[in-house]
Order: structure tokens, then sequence, then C-alpha cells
């Protein structure tokens, strides 16, 4: 609109009415009239009022564009962080539950050989504990990768079904 007003405006105008003496020559053709005609607005000097202007809204173009940009950049970023964030905490959890099944067979391990009287009774309790220290373990990975499995939702800007 800024460089719209560097340049000139036309115009053109007109009416259409009746002009009659008598109400009985309303009808006749000559009782008709209309008006039709152009115009040009141009301001020719302006001290450069109007491309100040220009330069305004080009810059306000740029400012609103950055801010985009800005807005753009950081809702990447924080996908990024969401999406790599959720990916640690799903390898973790992977690998917690290989531990986790590895330390519950130790603990099953550990049970037969004091049932046949090859361990003593701390052996047994000794796996046991490793054995829900690890199942406690891969219930908090568990945990933060459904939380980090909630931002990458949110970072997408996904919705929930239902």
């Amino acid at each position: 609109m800024a460089q719209a007003a560097l340049f000139p405006k036309f115009s053109f105008a007109g009416s259409l009415g009746l002009n009659a003496g008598r109400v009985a020559d309303v009808l006749e053709p000559s009782a008709f009239v209309f008006k039709l005609g152009a115009s040009l607005l141009w301001t020719l000097i302006d001290n450069g009022q109007r491309q100040a202007q220009v330069g305004a809204a080009c810059a306000r173009i740029d400012a609103v564009t950055a801010t985009f940009d800005k807005t753009v950049l950081a809702a990447l970023e924080d996908s990024e962080g969401t999406l790599a964030t959720y990916s640690r905490t799903q390898l973790q959890t992977d690998s917690l539950f290989i531990a986790a099944t590895a330390a519950s067979r130790a603990a099953q391990i550990a049970r037969a050989r004091f049932a046949v009287g090859a361990s003593d009774f701390f052996a047994v309790l000794d796996a046991e504990r490793e054995s829900l220290s690890a199942q406690d373990r891969l219930a908090v990975a568990q945990t933060q990768a459904a939380t980090s499995l909630v931002g990458v939702y949110r970072a997408l800007a996904g919705g929930w079904g239902g």
C-alpha cells in the first residue's frame, strides 16, 4: 500500500438523474440527465515522505519475517531436543529391560541353587535385591520414556485421539 501511494490515482465518477420542470415532463427523453467525469490525483512534491513510508513498511515486513523465523527455529529446536530425549530414554529402557530380565533369571538360579543346597540364603537375598533394584530402575526409565513421548507430541503439536 505504501508503494501504491507513489503512483497517481485515477477515479471515474458518474451520475444519472431526472431534470424536469413539471411532473408530466418526467418521461420525456430530454428529462434524463447524466454526467461522467474522470480525475487524476498525484502528489509530485512530498519531500520524500512517500519513500519514507515505503521504507518503514519494508522495515515492518523485515521485523515480522525475523520474528517468524525465530519462532520456527525455536519450534525446530524444541522438536529436535524432545526427539533426542525420547530416543535416549528409549535406548536406556531397552538396556534396563535386558538387565532386569537377567537379574530376574539370576534370582531364579540362586533360588534353585539354594533349594538343592549348593549355596546359602544370602546369595538368594542378594540376587532378589538386585532383581528388585533392576525392576525399579526399569520402571523409572519407562516413566521417563513415556514422559518424553508426551514431550514429542507436544513439540510436534500432536493431539490426543478420543
